[in-house]
């Protein structure tokens, strides 16, 4: 997490400072340190912007050769089949290389 962006009733914005909270990547959450709280007069939607880095690096040839692989199967199977395929699900053979890769949380 690189920072908290809240939002007021005026639509304001203010950074909220990294001493407030503590960001746990096991769990992917966000939560107030001891003594911490959010500010008072925070609108009802809308109301922060998280920005985070994720990613394997800055170039693509810092993403893992299989996962870069799986991409390509999974577009050529949707050029393939343009139209009638469930675009959502990479196949079998992709989601096998990608098996290695994959995290599981319990959020």
């Amino acid at each position: 997490v690189t920072s908290v962006v809240t939002y007021n009733l005026a639509n304001n914005s203010s950074t909220f400072d990294s001493s407030n909270y503590l960001f746990s990547a096991e769990n992917a959450r966000i939560t107030l340190n001891f003594g911490a709280i959010w500010p008072a007069d925070l609108r009802p939607a809308g109301t922060c912007e998280i920005t985070y880095v994720a990613g394997w690096g800055d170039a693509a040839s810092n993403v893992p050769m299989p996962i870069r692989t799986a991409i390509k199967m999974h577009a050529a199977a949707m050029y393939e089949s343009r139209g009638m395929c469930d675009c959502g699900t990479p196949p079998d053979s992709a989601q096998a290389l990608l098996k290695q890769y994959r995290v599981r949380s319990h959020i």
